[in-house]
C-alpha cells in the first residue's frame, strides 16, 4: 500500500481513484490533480516512477482540515 496524505491507498488501483481515499479529495479533484502533474489517469500506484510519486510528496504531509485547501493550490502549482 501507498501513502498519500497519511492515508494508505491500494497499490493496484489507478492513482485517480486512489486520491479519492484521501478525506476532502473527490472523483474531479482526483482528476484535475493527476492532469496537471502530467500522469496518465490509467496508471497504478504501484507502477508510479520515483519522479511522479515525489510529486505527492506534500500531499502525504497534510492535515485533513487543510487538505482542500491544499488541492487548491496543488493545482494552482502544478499548473505553473
Amino acid at each position: 500500500m501507498a501513502r498519500f496524505a497519511n492515508v494508505e491507498v491500494p497499490s493496484d488501483k489507478q492513482i485517480v481513484v486512489a486520491l479519492t481515499y484521501v478525506y476532502g479529495i473527490g472523483p474531479k479533484s482526483a482528476a484535475d490533480i493527476v492532469k496537471a502533474a502530467k500522469i496518465k489517469p490509467d496508471t497504478r500506484v504501484k507502477d508510479l516512477k520515483p519522479a511522479e510519486e515525489q510529486r505527492f510528496v506534500i500531499l502525504s504531509t497534510l492535515t485533513i482540515p487543510s487538505r482542500v485547501i491544499f488541492v487548491r493550490s496543488l493545482l494552482a502549482t502544478l499548473s505553473v
